[in-house]
């Protein structure tokens, strides 16, 4: 995870690995993201200090593939939001144009672990991971995983229910931005409802919103006037996401 944040008048930026080399529990899935979540706010400190929220929201953004666009990841994020009482604000766009930190930081981890595999003739341990991360990567901050404790994981979220339960997204891969609804801190009572909105993925065309028609009330719908956007930089696989209707759909 690459964290950027504003410190004073600069933008400050941290690096959070969390690894783990159990071949039977660290699918990337819903149940590592949880893990990678629960570093990011209890164990880092860099979310919350003694469970007190050091931020207001967060904006997770990366593109629209799995994990982290599906039914599962917005009910881990769901959970994360009512437990910490940090607002999360999901912005997905379709994969060629989510290039992000992430992955400048993913190639620099890919170096140094080569690196040490040539170096070594065998594959680090997850302590030596750690250090060679920490060591050869600036603000890199590394949380080897014994193991992912699936069944915890599921207990905790689905309150030992069923996870296939849990409704369907209609759209949820076009969806460009996910919010949840925000309440007390420690209060699930409003775990699992999101409310989605579609984006563009080519930031020009927001430059082309036109006013909405009077017999509509926002946040109903979000309008695009193609007419007025230049079609040879139209990106194809964003086109199908305007005019999608804004929803609010409960995942309980």
């Amino acid at each position: 995870m690459t964290l950027q944040y504003r410190k004073g008048n600069d933008i400050q930026t941290t690096y959070v690995d969390v690894t783990c080399a159990d071949h039977q529990s660290n699918a990337h899935n819903y149940c590592f993201l949880y893990q990678g979540y629960k570093v990011l706010f209890e164990d880092s400190g860099i979310l919350t200090t003694r469970g007190i929220p050091r931020f207001k929201k967060i904006y997770r953004i990366s593109d629209n593939g799995a994990p982290f666009m599906t039914r599962w990841s917005c009910y881990v994020e769901s959970y994360w939001q009512c437990q910490s009482g940090i607002e999360i604000e999901v912005i997905a766009l379709c994969p060629k144009h989510a290039w992000s930190l992430c992955d400048s930081h993913g190639g620099a981890v890919k170096q140094q672990v080569k690196r040490a595999d040539i170096r070594d003739e065998y594959p680090p341990s997850e302590s030596e991971l750690k250090q060679l991360l920490e060591d050869g990567i600036r603000s890199t901050h590394c949380y080897p995983q014994d193991r992912i404790p699936i069944q915890h994981i599921k207990d905790t979220l689905f309150f030992n229910r069923d996870p296939n339960d849990i409704s369907q997204v209609r759209g949820i891969s076009e969806i460009g931005s996910i919010t949840y609804p925000v309440g007390l801190r420690g209060d699930l009572s409003l775990l699992g409802l999101v409310k989605a909105r579609a984006l563009v993925g080519v930031v020009e065309t927001l430059k082309s919103m036109v006013p909405m028609p009077s017999t509509m009330v926002p946040p109903t719908w979000i309008w695009h006037d193609l007419q007025k956007w230049n079609l040879e930089k139209r990106c194809k696989l964003c086109s199908q996401t305007l005019l999608r209707q804004v929803c609010v759909l409960s995942m309980q």
